[in-house]
């Protein structure tokens, strides 16, 4: 009765994580519950997890990565490449894949990748190259760089961390570079030979890509004076060229006629520039949605809604996003799709482009949070402090060296770092806890408690014997490849922390029952679970997927093949490093 229990558990909870219906740490916490409320597991074992130490040095590296993009490092590297004058085409990429890479050992990949998008952007169009050469490239480069180091993804610090609570030694700090350093290397030779051939490269796409020109859906609203009202749609339209008119509403309900009247809310949609274009000759007024507070230095940025996002399946009239950040939501962008609903209606999806204004320190705070990222060039808040960004690094890369000689624990090392980050005001204090990414924390804690029940219930013994039934008579590279394609096709409907800590306990479960080295499982699945670039549903590719003008297909080719090749050196080289 528990194993069914654990294990009819175990699938709805993957489910939905794949639908993303509700968020993965409410999943996560309702199947804690459960498992406590039906007394599979106590109170204790339910909690245990979140007291792992790596909880801690997750969240130390959250804000020693939060003040180095807040101060302007990565920034800094990335000017680097916008500064280039002349240079060869492959030269280029092999500099942009290779300095990404590097930094995403270190550093969060998503920022790594979001803050590279305009300097690669401005490059490509001074020498007239297609930015869909050099973004996707980008992209996976920073997502194969994370697979170098404990510290270079989320992934492999919950997977060691749920490697520590089954008894087993954590990864060390360099223990992955082998692997790591591998798949990064030969993901480079792939794309500067065969994958730039395979990426679309039409010349017209670089304005489109250097403009960020994302078509957005926004309302308006005909002010006394406007030079709309008394004017059909079909007139309207004719004269702005640019703008289309999707619905008028009359008193909150849509209008019957077609002439424009007083107070009537239109949506329209057009570009950005478009847009606050038409607002200005036209006398109208963007319908905000929220409200930011009162100041003279009102910026407009694009934020990009992140898979790990809150906001995800909730309308923004139900949000308190406005609110919490003191910004406006101008209008919202959906790539390929034109929305026909009010703004206060529309359902967040990931990959959803908000046009927002507010001040540089509110638009600043939200570029701290891990559930955004902001795509558009900003100006620098005064906080922001360059010395202070090398201070951080330097700490950093020393807690680097001390954690991995054992000089002191890693996680010790690491909350140093970040207690040096506070107490010199590295980060502004109203951002310290929104850099820290808590539901991700939630996640690795709460299904280290899954783990604990899979194991108490014999479910683990169950799923692995029915695997080896399965794949056994094939071998035990064939039981291994098993658990690491299963593990990379779950990274596109979940996240890749998700995907690896469903997948370790039955896969750790197999080893033993196999009397296979355990630790070669887990580095193959961790590893696994950082590769998968065939859909652009990971955030690095979520980023490039618009001002690379790409299509899926583009990612299912490319991606695909170097997908394929990382899989077979983890099938190699794993087994021959770890022992088989």
């Amino acid at each position: 009765m528990a194993i069914t229990l654990i294990l009819t558990l175990l699938l709805g909870t993957m489910i939905l994580f794949s639908l993303d219906i509700v968020s993965f740490d409410v999943v996560v916490m309702i199947a804690v519950v459960i498992m406590v409320v039906s007394g599979v597991i106590t109170t204790k074992e339910a909690f245990e997890g979140f007291g792992n130490d790596f909880i801690i040095m997750l969240a130390a590296i959250f804000l020693i990565s939060s003040s180095l993009q807040h101060n302007g490092v990565i920034d800094f590297m990335a000017e680097k490449i916008n500064r280039i004058q002349k240079i060869n085409t492959t030269v280029l990429l092999l500099i942009i894949m290779l300095t990404v890479g590097v930094l995403s050992a270190f550093m969060n990949n998503t920022s790594v990748a979001a803050v590279f998008i305009a300097p690669i952007i401005s490059v490509c169009k001074r020498f007239n190259i297609s930015p869909s050469k050099m973004l996707m490239p980008m992209a996976f480069a920073s997502l194969m760089g994370g697979t170098c180091t404990l510290v270079g993804t989320s992934t492999n610090v919950a997977g060691s961390a749920y490697m520590l609570s089954h008894g087993m030694e954590p990864l060390g700090m360099f223990e992955l570079l082998p692997i790591g350093g591998i798949i990064l290397a030969a993901g480079i030779v792939y794309m500067v030979t065969i994958g730039i051939r395979l990426l679309p490269g039409k010349k017209e796409d670089i304005l489109a890509a250097a403009n960020f020109n994302r078509i957005y859906h926004a309302e308006v609203v005909a002010t006394f004076g406007s030079a709309l009202i008394g004017k059909s749609r079909a007139q309207i339209e004719k004269e702005s060229g640019d703008i289309t008119i999707i619905d008028v509403y009359k008193n909150n309900e849509l209008k019957d006629g077609d002439i424009v009247n007083e107070n009537n809310v239109l949506l329209i949609s057009g570009y950005k520039d478009a847009l606050l274009k038409f607002c200005t000759i036209q006398n109208v007024l963007i319908k905000k949605s929220g409200e930011h507070e009162e100041s003279k230095t009102l910026k407009v940025a694009e934020i990009m809604v992140l898979p790990t996002s809150y906001l995800l399946n909730a309308t923004l009239g139900e949000t308190y996003f406005q609110q919490q950040n003191r910004v406006s939501i101008l209008a919202v962008h959906r790539k390929n799709e034109i929305i026909n609903k009010r703004i206060k209606d529309i359902k967040v999806k990931a990959g959803d482009i908000l046009l927002v204004e507010g001040t540089n320190e509110n638009l600043e705070l939200i570029r701290q949070r891990s559930n955004f990222i902001i795509i558009s060039e900003m100006a620098k808040t005064n906080s922001a402090s360059l010395h202070k960004g090398w201070f951080t690094l330097l700490f950093f890369l020393l807690a680097i060296i001390l954690g991995a000689f054992k000089i002191i624990p890693l996680s010790i090392a690491f909350l140093i770092t970040a207690v040096i980050v506070v107490l010199i005001k590295a980060v502004p204090a109203d951002g310290l806890y929104s850099a820290i990414d808590w539901r991700l924390l939630i996640l690795i804690g709460g299904m280290t408690a899954f783990g604990t029940a899979l194991q108490k219930t014999g479910a683990d013994v169950f799923l692995a014997e029915t695997i080896v039934q399965w794949l056994g008579p094939y071998g035990k590279y064939a039981i291994l490849t098993g658990f690491m394609l299963l593990t990379a096709l779950l990274t596109q409907p979940m996240s890749n922390a998700a995907a690896a800590l469903v997948v370790l306990p039955i896969a750790i479960q197999t080893a033993e029952l196999t009397h296979l080295p355990v630790r070669t499982f887990c580095i193959a699945i961790i590893t696994s679970a950082s590769i998968s670039m065939i859909a652009p549903f990971e955030p690095c590719s979520l980023l490039v997927f618009t001002p690379g003008s790409y299509k899926i297909s583009d990612f299912l080719k490319t991606g695909g093949i170097l997908t394929l090749i990382a899989l077979l050196l983890i099938l190699w080289l794993v087994p021959l490093i770890w022992g088989f």
